[in-house]
């Protein structure tokens, strides 16, 4: 069996590690060098991906693969970016954790070799690319990430139906929403699921399931042929009998044919 053996150079600064995700076998060397280089840097570090390519031989892809690697173990959080009112406003909000969140906590046991360290890591996503920060004399590791290098085109096509869906009172959109709804965009388009959001904000309703079930019964009937269901449908009801008020204008309506991932969109609304 080979050995290795390990030369240090005693004259350069050392950078001190949680060696947690060092030991974690779920990730690769690739995800493990890159979470390294992150934590080697100060407190309120600004990164690039030009400059993180420039001190790896890896290319864009690769480093946005070790990215997602982490995250899908708890070591980064994402959240979409939004203003001081919350609003949505695109790019991503990266939070980097030395011990991942997705684990109990008595697997985080460390021993004193280890120190245990719960600091998290905020990096900040901005869109476009400019001049890197000298960066002097900060001292923890607090580092952000100046351009969306794990955002997809998708992602940012689909910003404008996550701010629809706030506009349509279903509050500040998680993670885990927004994940399902870039889902059902790509099975029944952007159109049919902004405008099953309006359909549930009118009933009242501001569930997402509620939403699916419309969507689900859209795709069933071959198109947008329902009438809304609207809070006080009872009295509104009523109202149409009373009145002759003429059936919803969604009445009639045929949004276009879902189309697979991958296939061209060739048609448009009736």
């Amino acid at each position: 069996m080979a050995v290795f053996r390990v030369i240090k150079d005693k004259e350069n600064p050392y950078v001190m590690l949680n060696k947690y995700f060092v030991y974690d076998g779920r990730l690769s060397l690739k995800a493990k060098g890159l979470m390294s280089y992150f934590l080697s840097r100060p407190d309120n570090w600004e990164f690039y991906s030009s400059e993180i390519e420039k001190n790896c031989k890896d290319g864009e892809k690769a480093i946005r693969t070790a990215i997602k690697e982490l995250e899908t173990n708890g070591y980064i959080e994402r959240l979409l970016k939004r203003d001081s009112n919350g609003k949505l406003i695109g790019g991503y909000d990266y939070t980097i954790y030395e011990i991942p969140q997705n684990i109990k906590s008595d697997e985080t046991t460390c021993t004193k070799e280890e120190p245990k360290r719960q600091n998290a890591y905020s990096a900040k996503c901005l869109s476009g690319e400019t001049p890197i920060r000298r960066n002097g004399g900060l001292l923890n590791n607090d580092i952000k990430l100046n351009k969306d290098i794990n955002s997809s085109n998708s992602s940012k096509g689909n910003m404008e139906v996550f701010k629809h869906f706030e506009k349509c009172n279903f509050g500040l959109l998680s993670s885990m929403l927004i994940e399902k709804i870039a889902a059902d965009i790509e099975i029944y388009s952007k159109e049919w699921v902004m405008k099953a959001a309006e359909i549930s904000d009118e009933a009242g309703v501001h569930r997402y399931d509620y939403v699916k079930s419309i969507l689900e019964r859209w795709k069933a009937s071959g198109g947008i042929k329902e009438k809304r269901e609207v809070k006080g449908d009872a009295n509104r009801r009523n109202y149409k009998k009373n009145t002759g008020e003429s059936k919803s204008k969604w009445g009639g309506y045929k949004a276009p044919t879902p189309k697979l991932k991958g296939e061209t969109d060739t048609t448009g609304l009736i």
